[in-house]
């Protein structure tokens, strides 16, 4: 019943097709049948998953020992067959209007070119942006090189091996253990200096850090002794001027302060008024200098700097009116001498000038203080920027010497196993290990292709460039909109969430299907991965990974925005495979086996497997042939 249903849905081929007409049927396909098939085989499975996990197949033989009348043994079968493989990712959103995207690099790195510039007008797949990608354009180049050396082996290992080819795979191996080795002592000595560069430019910047530290806090402490000596200055020239105005002491010119400033009295008003604002200014200037304590921060003593300034300022204009007071002062009495108005004038003087420099040495340190700060900043951005460069030489020449050497080593894996091939007679079992290199290698050709299409922009749709964020040179971070595209045509898009345990098999470009609620499973659209954020989404404590579809036709059918859509997308696909449910195939020491049918008992057979497909479907590569029966499980 199940495979009847399978041929009548061209999900397997029938009898016709195995004896001769596959090929010709296989090469008809297109991408909408194969999605179409995909969809028809996940349908199936859910609608029978009670009774088709058992297997693809269940033939039930019962093996009865009748003259005896012995125990019986029944096995769970399936057979062996060919037929066309599908590897997807399904997942399901919402149909969402395009009026203009943003385009971003899935990696960081700097913008090595611009293709398209605003106001160009670009169509889906055109080259935008792209990053410097020497390196990873070498890492495809390696990849590429590695995939033709393991199926390089692989056909010398059919072909079989001459004495010379023998002798060149010895050569090889040897070449590489030195290589290996050598990559080793090269890498551990890059590192090392690497690492030594980097801890001299941390030593340098913290021992920089410490010096302008130190400076800055001799600065201030200088400051602050400064500031004590300003403020005694200023109420020893108060005290003098008082000597004179009598503002605070009044009794210290009642003799004379009938003859002062008889000329001009408004003078002598104009000092006491000043004086006034001098005491008050010292009195406000000596409490913040002398509650200054090891809490204060730099900001708070330049606040107390700024006080005192002004204290210096009031008690320069208080001796300026002092000095006028006398100036304008003419009398030679006995309690108020022509020598004693001179003596006034030579003491407020001497306390003006040194007032002044007081000023003057105020001035200067808040001035040392702003170019040493500057200073420092400068020099430890500087120093920072060394370190910062130093630190990422190292790191790379960590990540640098780790590829290098798993490239050596599995460059050396793969000279070992030529040899070993060439020099031992060729088992089926034997040729699992060079298929698995085979695998491997194209698994890192996939893994350094993904990488390099991350150092590239494409536009995902038709339309006009409006925005370019960055220029040839700038650094670009991985997820920052670079480039903007708005669309000419209606377009649509389809944000899927996919989990971290699929998001490894989507790249950039594959080609998807799409099917919408509104017009049933039967109308299928064509569509294109074209983006994928590296940022994971974290879902009720699940990991996912937003993947951008877009509709590659939207004049076909109607589209509006917020339809619900399912979405398939093509991974990998294989056509004419053998294959059998995952559920038959076992393991041991020597690797994966299956256990053949043969009569009423069965032998265990090794297998090299492929793609893991849709539907609990595993190619077979190697080990077995079509049609052939593979137990299951035994029934005792």
């Amino acid at each position: 019943m199940i495979i009847r249903w399978l041929m009548e849905n061209d999900i397997l081929p029938s009898d016709s097709s195995l004896n001769g007409s596959q090929s010709q049927e296989t090469g008809d396909r297109n991408f909408k049948s194969k999605i179409k098939k995909a969809s028809k085989i996940k349908a199936f499975i859910k609608k029978q998953r009670y009774w088709f996990a058992g297997s693809v197949v269940i033939l039930l033989i019962a093996v009865v020992v009748l003259a005896s009348g012995g125990p019986k043994t029944s096995y769970t079968t399936t057979e062996i067959v060919r037929g066309d493989l599908v590897q997807t990712v399904e997942a399901s959103g919402e149909l969402e209007s395009l009026k203009d995207v943003d385009l971003s690099f899935q990696t960081s790195g700097v913008v090595s070119h611009i293709y398209a510039n605003v106001g160009e007008e670009v169509t889906a797949g055109d080259l935008v942006l792209t990053l410097v990608s020497d390196e990873a354009l070498a890492d495809l180049t390696q990849a590429q090189e590695s995939v033709n050396r393991a199926q390089a082996v692989i056909d010398q290992l059919y072909a079989g091996a001459s004495n010379e080819e023998i002798a060149i795979a010895q050569a090889s191996l040897t070449i590489a253990k030195i290589d290996l080795e050598s990559t080793k002592t090269n890498g551990d000595n890059t590192i090392a200096t690497a690492l030594l560069n980097y801890q001299t430019a941390q030593d340098t910047y913290d021992n920089l850090v410490a010096q302008n530290a130190e400076s800055l806090d001799q600065i201030y402490a200088d400051m602050i002794s400064i500031m004590r000596a300003n403020v005694i200055e200023i109420r020893g020239a108060l005290s003098d001027a008082d000597e004179i105005l009598g503002v605070e002491n009044t009794l210290a010119n009642n003799d004379f302060e009938i003859y002062l400033s008889a000329n001009d009295p408004q003078v002598f008003s104009s000092a006491k008024k000043y004086y006034g604002y001098a005491a008050e200014g010292r009195d406000f200037a000596e409490d913040a200098v002398y509650a200054i304590d090891e809490t204060y921060s730099f900001d708070d003593v330049l606040t107390v700097a700024d006080t005192v300034a002004g204290a210096l300022n009031n008690t320069a204009m208080a001796l300026y009116y002092t000095r006028a007071v006398l100036d304008a002062t003419v009398v030679d009495t006995a309690v108020l001498t022509q020598a004693d108005i001179t003596a006034f004038k030579a003491s407020v003087d001497a306390v003006r000038a040194a007032i002044q420099t007081d000023e003057d040495t105020l001035t200067g340190q808040m001035q040392l203080l702003n170019t040493t700060t500057l200073s420092a900043s400068t020099s430890e951005l500087s120093s920072l920027n060394s370190l910062s460069s130093a630190k990422l030489v190292y790191e790379n020449s960590q990540s640098t010497n780790t590829a290098t050497i798993s490239m050596k080593e599995a460059a050396l894996a793969s000279a070992q196993a030529n040899y070993d091939s060439v020099t031992a007679d060729v088992r089926g079992v034997d040729s699992a290990a060079y298929f698995a290199d085979l695998g491997l290698a194209r698994a890192q050709l996939d893994a350094a292709s993904a990488r390099f299409q991350k150092t590239e922009i494409r536009s995902p749709i038709n339309g006009v460039v409006t925005n370019i964020a960055l220029d040839e040179g700038e650094l670009a971070t991985a997820g920052m909109s670079i480039a903007t595209v708005q669309t000419l045509d209606e377009a649509y898009k389809i944000t899927l969430a996919v989990s971290e345990s699929d998001i490894v098999k989507v790249t950039q470009g594959d080609k998807a299907s799409v099917t919408f609620d509104a017009y049933g499973d039967d109308l299928v659209v064509e569509a294109y991965v074209g983006a994928i954020d590296p940022a994971e989404t974290n879902i009720e404590g699940v990991v996912y990974y937003n993947v951008d579809v877009y509709i590659s036709d939207t004049r076909s059918i109607a589209l509006k925005p917020g339809m619900s859509a399912d979405v398939i997308i093509m991974i990998d696909e294989r056509e004419g495979a053998l294959y059998i449910s995952q559920r038959a195939i076992l393991e041991n020491n020597e690797g994966k086996y299956v256990r053949i049918l043969i009569g009423d008992t069965f032998e265990e057979r090794q297998i090299l497997t492929g793609l893991r497909a849709d539907g609990g479907l595993i190619e077979i590569i190697e080990g077995v042939e079509e049609s052939e029966i593979v137990v299951v499980s035994i029934q005792e």
